[in-house]
C-alpha cells in the first residue's frame, strides 16, 4: 500500500521515461532474489539476473543492482550460488560492451547535482516517500526503526533488503563524494526499500496491539496520503515547461534558449512543431549570449521568452516584462522585451 501511494512513485512512474521500468526492475529482483534464496529454482534465478540488468541497460545507476545481485548468495559455494554469479556475470559483461565505454566518459564530467553530505542524502532519501524535506525527521527515524523490525528477522527478506535496497544506496553516496549522481531519481531501483522499512513500522506496532498499530498506520497515513494527488498530478519540468510555454507565447513572439541546455533547445523545437496548430521556424538568429531564436510565422513582435535552468542573466538591450517564473523541475523562463 506504501508504495502503490507513494508520490514519489506515481510522479515518476507516470513519466514516458525509463524511472517506472526502473522501479519494476528494482522490485522484481528482490521479490525474484527471495524466492531464489528459499528454494533455489532456475527460474527464480533466471528473473533477478534479468530484471538487474534491465536496470543497468535501462539508466547507469541500474548497474548496481547486478553488482549488488552478485553478494546476495554471500559466501555460499554450491553449484546454485556459482549460477547466479555466473549469470550476473553475464549480465553485466553485456552492460560493459554495449554501455561501458560510454559510462566511463562522463568520468569528470561537470555535474549541477550536490556532492556527498548527509544532508543531502537524508533529503534524497525522505523523497522517496515525499518530496517534503521538512518530513525528513520524522521519516528517518521511522526508516531506522523499520530497518531494525526487517534485519532482525534474520531472513531472506532482510537479507534482500541489506544487500539490494541499502548497500546500493551507500554506494553511491560513496561515490557523490567525487561526482554527484546522488539524486532521488536515481534510488527509483531501490526506494522499495524505504517503503517496505516504513511498512515494517506499521506491522511491528500492529503486532504489539491494535492501538499501537493504529497509530503507526494514522502516521503513515499523513506522511503519505497528502501529497497522492501531487505525485498523479506532477510534472517533473518538461511537460510543465512545454505546457507553460503554450500558454505564455503569442504571435511573433521568440523563445530563447540557454545556450548550456542544447536538450531544451531539441526538444522545443521537436514540440512546437509537431502541434497542431503551432508553427515555429528556426532561424538561426541569437541574443547575446543566447544560442538560437525560436520564431512562430508571425510578424516579430520583439518579445523573447528566455527559457534557461537557472536565475537569467540581464540581457543587452533588452529588460524584463514579466517575473521570473519557476515552471518545475530546473526550468524556468522570463519574458523580456527591447529596451530600444
Amino acid at each position: 500500500m506504501v508504495f502503490a501511494l507513494s508520490s514519489f512513485q506515481l510522479a515518476y512512474g507516470r513519466e514516458m521515461r525509463m524511472y517506472g521500468f526502473l522501479s519494476l526492475g528494482g522490485v522484481v529482483t528482490a521479490w525474484a532474489a527471495e524466492r531464489w534464496l528459499e528454494d533455489d529454482q532456475r527460474r527464480w534465478m533466471a528473473l533477478a539476473v534479468l530484471a538487474a540488468t534491465s536496470c543497468a541497460f535501462l539508466h547507469a545507476t541500474g548497474v548496481i543492482v547486478l553488482l549488488a545481485l552478485l553478494a546476495v548468495p554471500l559466501l555460499r559455494r554450491d553449484r546454485s550460488a556459482w549460477e547466479l554469479r555466473s549469470a550476473t556475470v553475464v549480465g553485466l559483461a553485456l552492460f560493459a560492451v554495449v554501455w561501458g565505454g560510454h559510462a566511463l566518459s562522463w568520468r569528470g564530467a561537470t555535474s549541477n547535482y550536490p556532492k556527498a553530505s548527509l544532508s543531502w542524502l537524508s533529503i534524497s532519501v525522505n523523497e522517496t516517500i515525499a518530496a517534503v524535506p521538512a518530513n525528513r525527521w520524522i521519516v528517518l527515524p521511522l526508516l531506522v526503526v523499520g530497518g531494525i523490525v526487517i534485519v532482525r528477522r534474520r531472513d531472506c527478506s532482510s537479507r534482500v533488503w541489506l544487500i539490494l535496497a541499502v548497500a546500493p544506496v551507500v554506494v553511491l553516496y560513496l561515490m557523490s563524494f567525487g561526482q554527484g549522481v546522488l539524486i532521488p531519481k536515481s534510488l527509483m531501483a531501490y526506494s522499495w526499500g524505504s517503503d517496505l522499512a516504513l511498512g515494517a513500522v506499521v506491522g511491528a506496532a500492529w503486532r504489539r496491539s491494535v492501538l499501537l498499530g493504529g497509530v503507526a498506520a494514522a502516521l503513515l497515513a499523513i506522511l503519505i496520503l497528502p501529497y497522492t494527488s501531487s505525485g498523479v498530478n506532477s510534472d517533473e519540468g518538461a511537460g510543465g515547461l512545454l505546457a507553460a510555454l503554450d500558454q505564455r507565447v503569442g504571435p511573433g513572439d521568440a523563445v530563447a534558449i540557454s545556450p548550456a541546455r542544447h536538450d531544451i533547445r531539441d526538444l522545443i523545437q521537436w514540440y512546437r512543431s509537431v502541434v497542431p496548430g503551432v508553427e515555429v521556424t528556426f532561424d538561426d538568429t541569437s541574443v547575446a549570449e543566447l544560442e538560437q531564436l525560436y520564431v512562430t510565422g508571425e510578424a516579430p513582435s520583439g518579445r523573447v521568452w528566455l527559457v534557461s535552468s537557472g536565475q537569467p542573466s540581464s540581457i543587452p538591450g533588452y529588460a524584463p516584462c514579466g517575473p521570473v517564473d519557476d515552471v518545475g523541475g530546473s526550468y524556468r523562463i522570463e519574458c523580456l522585451a527591447p529596451t530600444g
